[in-house]
């Protein structure tokens, strides 16, 4: 609704939530514990989605999917991508801050 202050209250948020996140995910992922990486996954999906980060959304997506299914195959290799997007998201909505705060 146009509420800079706002915003960049929630993508600060999303940046102290995002890094904890992605070490349960990968705390979960080396511990084989399907429920916990889902369960991360899942939260990171509704809030990689909420910000626009939609092939981070999609990658959690389909890691809660896949943990639901009880598949840990192929977990590592989709846990680095979305390793690599949450950071791609982190820089982007760095710099969308800057800019608010520059207005």
């Amino acid at each position: 609704g146009g509420d800079m202050d706002s915003m960049i209250e929630l993508i600060e948020s999303f940046e102290d939530e995002g890094p904890r996140l992605m070490q349960q995910m990968k705390e979960a992922s080396t511990a084989s514990n399907l429920e916990i990486l889902g369960r991360a996954a899942h939260t990171m999906k509704s809030s990689a989605r909420d910000f626009g980060a939609t092939e981070l959304s999609r990658l959690c997506g389909v890691m809660e999917h896949q943990c639901r299914a009880g598949e840990l195959a192929g977990t590592l290799e989709l846990l680095n991508t979305i390793e690599s997007e949450f950071a791609r998201a982190m820089n982007e909505l760095a710099t969308f801050k800057a800019t608010c705060r520059n207005n």
